[in-house]
């Protein structure tokens, strides 16, 4: 049922259900797609050789050219919390693939919402990950989470970047890492956040497991069935790749585009469906839009690459997300299976009961939103029940939740938020909504399975006596700044006639604040000077009989028979004669045991005097374990250290062994932030994973191999510690580099390093850049600066760092930075690399009015002028009530308009319709492009052809075309009546009305300027314009100056 549904919701022809041209058939994305299956369950899990098998003849076969295969779908995943390593099986096969034109979309994984809960091959850079949303567009609670790119409250306690308490379980803050794909390619290192996000609740599509669906009894219109996950958004992105090549082939004489080149277009065109206020990790660019996608392809619009988060904003005062102010709690009881038990109605009650009304079948609850509000968070407790499983919905205003199942669409109706799952996962979930309407929201709480009854705290307000007692605490922090919006046209209460209404309107926004900050990313440390000798104390793992141990490790450590102090961390070379010490980990599954003891294995170095490490560690120890290798499964560890006794650091990493209980050199390399000690560091390492790693073991301190042989490399485990002198007349590096977007420039801060008396600033566009003269753009002394300025609650603001703007950058181009700290001429290492994008604005505009797919859907307005501050929106009354003149049927269509993850309050409009709607629009749309020479020299004359074509069904009135010169151009000619205005500098041609399937073609033609200097990239673009027609649409050219 599984693979069937994900096929379906790909390439379903929709036969059984009223084929392609029915409105509400249940079709693929690509109907006319071709699909190959792989099979690599074992049972029922997925066995990575098959996986790899796979990969190995579809790579095969595309590298022959015996197949046209361009993209796999993989709803699959798991081990979330991993590191990604180049050198995994699977990322191996995943680059190959990549390279070869074949692009792998992957599930995010259904581990959500904490974050850092990305499934192991999403954090693959070569691979597109997906999230899902649901209908109403949130980001749906299941959906695994990356990690952020600057310090945040992951652990939802209203402290930023806090390190947990252990003796409650409150898990610390995920430490930032790179979002960044560019970077993450080029310098090997994973993207912790989807790619995108797409629809993945209540998806319906053919499944062989569908209740109607049987050889014997079954028959095809019952072979459908509605399931949720990121496996169900996956194939939505795979069949978009599939629209895509065949736009793609379609403007390019039957090539292909490139696996970047897909992943561009769908990052671009899902950034004008960012859902407004969640950060990248969550919803990456945005939801998917294939519509924009094609469009983009076709030249028909411009797409400028996304930047990628959300900036936090001004809060009002005391309202900032954990402030007491913006919290407040209250009980409920729900009956005992009330979201199994069967009914008419098998979720709520029948569609025709009040929408505010408790039943035996749930528990109802009404939370008032105000305006202006950042989020709506809203945590359920049981503690009383700690084996039930329950069940929470959230509902936006306006909408009766008991309408879900309406046979009519116009009316059904589907939750904003939901948290459901299968099995138990303890006595807590919470729901995120982010900039959430103002008004009244539903909150409906289920019981699904598991846990006894107990008698209901407030009988009288509960659905039974007893049930399940659970307290809710919602949380609302408010924006001290908000936008506004408002309809023009057309009039309230003016009558249509016509099937599409065009609504058109204006939008207000606060003053700007501080754009998205993206912290240093780990894994990016370099020293200084390029190849020099690694100044980084080499020591090796030590603890054989020469130091007086057994060479058992877990008995020579402090928690075993203390036969040593050891294992050591020393910097001798000399290896012990005896065979290899090893430190094995006991398999859980036999001792019945899962719990990790913190202190082993451990390697412990005795300082002589306080020491302080800083930078990049690089750890290379000879590992093994029982069922883990390159066709099984990958193996992770935990690197920590300990300094005089207190965890200073941890970091996950992921190195395989060869195969199962081969013994293996695995190397890792890890940044650590300033550690000091006066007594003893300590290494630790242990595996993660219960299950592929049991029976792990390390090897170490030996002249023979690890194995026992005497042929074959020394068993010498060792670690290169990157020790600083914090009392060194060298500056120390510099820390926390971080870049914020501030619109204007991108505002560069880091934290002061001792020593230096001044600073060098580093920028590239690309992130494999080293520091020299030619990447130096200023020295600096840094002025002193609160940054990021933004979040603005107490605790989130890094106060004492100097800081560093630089407004000579392009806008929406990533720009990339390494600050060096100096004393003089002595230079300390770079830091880690930051990167940055500046941006114009972050607005949106989005209408309410859905007809077809019921009354809580949003559409995107599209926005007009530079400034974004006029929308136009085409509202499509397909299947309305038929009105008259006496008796006409009225549309309401809301507005809101968004900027920085804070929404306006909702506007509405009223507007009456007489007769049915025509079953076509009559807005026609036209397809409008340009095309150019590639390359050109400085002096050249050269021609710009433009082409139009009005695709119906109507004609297209008062059409005009409006072609800009781009600098450095000077205007020559052009056909068809184009008249040239010097004084704006632009051609314009009056076409007049454009026939239903008649279009034309226009020339243009420009001189290029002798002083144009070689290697500049000219712009040109062209708009085609006309009174109500869809896609009204931009063409560009570009033309490179050859020397």
């Amino acid at each position: 049922g599984h693979g069937s549904h994900v096929s379906g919701t790909v390439a379903g022809s929709g036969d059984a259900s009223g084929g392609i041209d029915d409105t509400h058939s249940t079709i693929g994305v690509a109907p006319e797609a071709r699909l190959h299956v792989y099979s690599a369950n074992v049972g029922p899990a997925l066995a990575n050789f098959q996986i790899l098998a796979a990969y190995d003849d579809m790579i095969y076969k595309k590298v022959n050219h015996d197949s046209g295969v361009m993209a796999t779908s993989n709803s699959f995943g798991g081990g979330d919390g991993a590191n990604y390593s180049p050198d995994d099986p699977q990322a191996v096969a995943h680059k190959t693939a990549y390279d070869a034109g074949i692009v792998s979309v992957y599930a995010a994984g259904n581990s959500g919402p904490e974050h850092n809960t990305l499934s192991d091959s999403c954090i693959d850079p070569w691979v597109v990950c997906v999230g899902a949303t649901t209908k109403p567009d949130s980001v749906v609670q299941f959906s695994s989470r990356g990690r952020p790119s600057e310090p945040a409250d992951t652990n939802r306690n209203g402290v930023v970047g806090d390190g947990g308490d252990p003796d409650t379980g409150l898990p610390a803050d995920v430490a930032p890492d790179n979002h960044d794909r560019k970077l993450g390619q080029r310098l090997a290192l994973g993207v912790y956040r989807p790619t995108l996000v797409a629809p993945g609740v209540n998806t319906n599509s053919i499944s062989a497991n569908a209740a109607g669906c049987r050889e014997v009894t079954g028959t095809a219109t019952a072979c459908y069935e509605t399931l949720n996950g990121t496996s169900m958004a996956t194939p939505h992105v795979s069949g978009a790749v599939a629209v895509i090549v065949q736009a793609w082939r379609e403007q390019n004489g039957g090539a292909d585009p490139s696996s970047g080149k897909i992943i561009d277009i769908l990052e671009r065109s899902a950034a004008l469906h960012k859902l407004p206020g969640y950060e990248a990790e969550e919803q990456g660019a945005g939801r998917l839009n294939v519509w924009d996608a094609v469009r983009f392809i076709r030249g028909e619009i411009s797409l400028a690459k996304p930047n990628f988060g959300t900036p936090s904003p001004v809060y009002a005062s005391g309202k900032f997300p954990g402030a007491a102010a913006t919290k407040d709690s209250f009980d409920g009881c729900t009956g005992a299976l009330s979201f199994t038990v069967a009914s008419d109605n098998p979720l709520d009650a029948p569609a025709d009961q009040p929408p505010d009304a408790d039943t035996g079948r749930y528990k109802q609850h009404l939370i008032n939103v105000p305006p202006g509000a950042e989020r709506l968070r809203v945590t359920v407790a049981w503690p009383e029940h700690p084996t039930a499983n329950l069940y929470v919905r959230l509902w936006r205003p306006d909408v009766n939740p008991n309408d879900e199942f309406s046979p009519a669409f116009s009316r059904r109706a589907f939750p904003d938020q939901e948290a459901v799952g299968l099995t138990t996962i303890g006595t807590q979930r919470f729901l995120d909504v982010r900039a959430p309407e103002a008004g009244q929201w539903r909150l409906r709480v289920y019981h699904r399975v598991g846990g006894a009854v107990a008698p209901c705290d407030d009988p009288a307000a509960s659905p039974d006596p007893v049930g399940y007692n659970y307290t809710v605490t919602t949380e609302i922090p408010i924006s001290a700044r908000v936008p506004t919006v408002a309809f023009t046209e057309p009039a309230g209460g003016s009558t249509h006639t016509d099937r599409v209404i065009v609504f058109r309107g204006t939008a207000g926004y606060p003053t700007r604040w501080d754009g998205v900050t993206n912290y240093e990313v780990p894994g990016t440390g370099i020293a200084a000077g390029g190849d020099v000798d690694d100044p980084r104390e080499e020591l090796h793992f030590q603890g054989n009989t020469e130091e007086g141990c057994s060479g058992d490790g877990f008995n020579d450590g402090p928690s075993g028979a203390n036969i040593c102090d050891g294992p050591f961390l020393l910097p001798k070379t000399m290896l012990s004669d005896s065979p290899a010490a090893s430190w094995n980990v006991v398999n859980p599954l036999l001792t019945f045991n899962t719990e990790r003891d913190g202190g082993v294995p451990n390697w412990i170095w005795d300082v002589p005097s306080e020491t302080t490490l800083r930078g990049p560690m690089t750890v290379e120890w000879w590992g093994s374990c029982g069922t883990c290798g390159p066709t099984i499964g990958s193996a992770d560890w935990i690197l920590r250290i300990y300094a005089d006794g207190e965890q200073a650091f941890e970091e996950r990493v992921t190195q395989t062994p060869s195969g199962p209980d081969e013994i293996t050199l695995l190397s890792a390399t890890v940044d650590l932030p300033t550690i000091t000690a006066s007594d003893r560091i300590v290494l630790h390492i242990e595996p993660v994973y219960i299950d592929s790693q049991n029976n792990s073991a390390i090897h170490y301190d030996s002249k023979m191999a690890c194995s026992g042989e005497t042929s074959g490399p020394a068993c010498d485990s060792t670690v290169l510690m990157p020790v600083v002198d914090p009392t060194s007349a060298a500056p120390q590096q510099a820390e926390n580099l971080r870049v914020t977007d501030i619109h204007t420039g991108l505002r560069l801060a880091w934290d002061p390093a001792a020593g230096a008396t001044g600073y060098d600033i580093h920028r590239s566009a690309k992130p494999d850049f080293a520091p020299s003269s030619a990447t130096r753009i200023a020295s600096v002394t840094g002025t002193s600066c609160t940054s990021p300025s933004v979040p603005t609650w107490p605790s989130a603001s890094d106060g004492g760092a100097r800081c560093f703007t630089d407004s000579s950058v392009a806008e929406l181009k990533p720009f990339y930075y390494r600050v060096v700290a100096k004393d003089g001429a002595v230079l300390a290492d770079p830091s880690l690399l930051a990167y940055g994008t500046r941006t114009v604005f972050d607005r949106q505009v989005k209408i309410k009015g859905d007809r077809l797919y019921g009354p809580g859907l949003w559409g995107y307005a599209r926005l007009i002028g530079t400034d974004a501050t006029r929308w136009r929106y085409s509202f499509d009354t397909l299947e309305r009530p038929e009105g008259t003149s006496s008796e006409p049927n009225l549309e309401r269509v809301s507005a809101r308009s968004f900027t920085q993850g804070i929404g306006s309050a909702n506007k509405n409009r009223t507007v009456e319709t007489e007769g049915p709607a025509p079953e076509t629009p009559f807005d026609p749309v036209v397809i409008f492009t340009k095309q150019g020479p590639l390359t050109a020299r400085a002096g050249d004359t050269i021609t710009y052809t433009l082409q139009y074509e009005n695709l119906g069904p109507a004609p297209s009135s008062n059409a005009r075309v409006v072609d800009t010169l781009p600098a450095g151009m000077r205007f020559v000619s052009a056909s068809g009546g184009g008249v040239f205005d010097a004084g704006k500098n632009i051609v314009k041609w009056n076409l007049g009305t454009v026939a239903d399937g008649s279009g034309g073609t226009l020339t243009i033609r420009l001189k290029i300027r002798g002083s144009t200097p070689d290697g500049a990239v000219v712009v040109n673009e062209a708009r085609f314009r006309a009174d109500l027609t869809f896609a009204t649409p931009t063409g560009v050219a570009q033309t490179t100056i050859l020397p």
